[in-house]
């Protein structure tokens, strides 16, 4: 299926051709706009009021900016959860919204909406990783974005094996796991992840060990380190709880952010009854004793 070319706002005879699947390059105007914006554009509409921007055609992008670099107009921005907007794309879409790009599964009320209107949405699902958040994390604090994207593109390019994998990995690559590391097999992803990107991707060794990294961190963190593991927490997509301070911090002060990262980790970790890798500790307690 070829690639439709389409300009927002965007006509209904234009949108009604799409098919699902469809892969779509969208340019013109696209308004950006979360849950409370949401919420406040559905009140000024109940109580008659005129919207901000038209409607007719309108496409919205569920956004999750994080803060500007210096220099630049915003940071790296991202789609959040689309769930969060359900309870208003329906009187939206009946008012003429055409696009909708966010993640993540709609709710029936929002299907329905759809079919009652006879209208297709736009929706992109991961289309932002953390390479935007890496790149400019990089550019703010001077290290190689190539190096960043790259660290970024594939610190999780095992993921989604299972166990079983992972130690067959650990044992192809001469790797010897810790007893955390073996326990929770999650962790193992950073170790594996690191030695295929070497051995099979050719990365280089810097990027090889920020992948390696990004998931426990340890004390004394290389520059491209503290960007991949910063990155991986607070890029745009991340909604697991208020990361505002942290993506704030993180282009104000490197070794700050690094620290509230690691001491919010910890303690979630351990509000849940889970182990906490000694090297998160470690990386924690350095960096306290480096703070005046």
């Amino acid at each position: 299926m070829e690639i439709m070319r389409l300009s927002a706002p965007l006509g209904a005879e234009e949108a009604l051709s799409l098919r699902a699947g469809q892969r779509v390059l969208l340019s013109g105007t696209i308004y950006t706009a979360r849950d409370a914006a949401h919420r406040r554009l559905c009140e000024l509409l109940a109580r008659g009021g005129e919207p901000p921007f038209p409607l007719e055609g309108a496409v919205i992008y569920y956004c999750g900016p994080a803060p500007a670099p210096p220099g630049r107009p915003i940071g790296a921005a991202g789609p959040t959860t689309s769930y969060r907007m359900d309870a208003y794309a329906p009187t939206l879409l009946r008012l003429g919204e055409l696009g909708m790009i966010g993640k993540g599964k709609r709710s029936e009320q929002v299907v329905d909406a759809m079919k009652e209107y006879g209208l297709p949405v736009i929706a992109a699902g991961g289309i932002a990783d953390g390479r935007q958040m890496a790149a400019a994390l990089a550019l703010r604090w001077g290290a190689d974005e190539e190096s960043a994207r790259r660290a970024a593109l594939l610190h999780d390019c095992t993921k989604k094996f299972d166990k079983e994998l992972q130690l067959a990995l650990c044992r192809q690559y001469g790797i010897e796991p810790d007893a955390a590391e073996r326990r929770e097999g999650k962790l193992l992803h950073a170790i594996t992840g690191a030695a295929v990107a070497y051995a099979d991707f050719g990365v280089s060794g810097e990027v090889r060990d920020a992948i390696r990294w990004h998931t426990t961190g340890k004390a004394d963190m290389k520059l491209l380190e503290k960007i991949i593991y910063l990155a991986d927490y607070i890029e745009p997509t991340r909604d697991f709880c208020d990361l505002t301070e942290l993506r704030r911090l993180a282009f104000e002060d490197l070794d700050g952010a690094l620290l509230l990262g690691f001491t919010m980790a910890v303690e979630d970790l351990a509000k849940k009854g889970m182990p906490v890798h000694p090297n998160s500790v470690l990386a924690r307690d350095y960096l306290k004793g480096k703070r005046p």
